[in-house]
């Protein structure tokens, strides 16, 4: 990237390739998570653009990574120094977001509205009042591929009642995965009557009317 901030796309020979002159301007992390260019960047400043996210999580261009290199950065030096193979790393990090799902929940039900020629009038409404629970429908395993769960098979995730017009949802969420240790459950309050809408892990639920 020059001075004026305009991008010039660095291509590299691809070792995956199995060619010794194919090139290419996209890289990859490892199972590790990380990414290292095949060759040697000179002096100057950069910037990396995370063009696909990893399964289950997606790109944030807020998160791009701007960075330059100088004979006055801090490196790594890995490798063997035979024939100049010597390796300098420098560090730069980037973050994902998970990617995360919106479940509402609409109690309807007909309501008694009027009484007109010996007949009583109903119209479809949202109803307030309603309670559910939602569980988990099967492993809803961390996008991290650490091996960790979110939430096992059948467990509770919440209970959510739905509220009245301009009033605020109940919602509950199991004990030990509050918002303060699950930061992505959200709630949505927007004061419609009979409707309620949580933020969740992707995967599969069940969601079980109780009142």
């Amino acid at each position: 990237m020059d001075d004026k901030g305009n991008k010039t796309r660095i291509s590299m020979i691809d070792p995956a390739s199995g060619s010794a002159t194919k090139k290419t301007d996209v890289f990859c992390t490892d199972a590790d998570g990380l990414m290292k260019t095949p060759e040697k960047l000179p002096l100057g400043r950069y910037f990396i653009e995370e063009l696909q996210g990893p399964e289950g999580y997606y790109n944030d261009p807020a998160y791009s990574v701007e960075f330059e290199i100088t004979s006055e950065r801090v490196w790594q030096v890995v490798g063997n120094a035979t024939n100049d193979m010597d390796e300098y790393i420098v560090e730069e990090k980037y973050f994902n977001h998970e990617t995360l799902g919106q479940l509402t929940i609409r109690k309807l039900g007909n309501v008694l509205t009027d009484y007109k020629d010996g007949q009583f009038i109903y119209t479809q409404d949202n109803l307030a009042g309603a309670t559910y629970e939602i569980h988990a429908d099967g492993d809803i395993a961390t996008p991290d591929r650490q091996g960790t769960y979110w939430y096992k098979d059948g467990d509770l995730v919440a209970t959510v009642t739905t509220g009245a017009a301009g009033q605020v949802d109940e919602v509950k969420f199991t004990p030990n995965r509050t918002q303060a240790t699950y930061d992505f459950l959200t709630i949505s309050h927007d004061g419609t009557k009979g409707e309620v809408t949580v933020t969740l892990p992707l995967g599969k639920y069940t969601i079980t009317e109780v009142k």
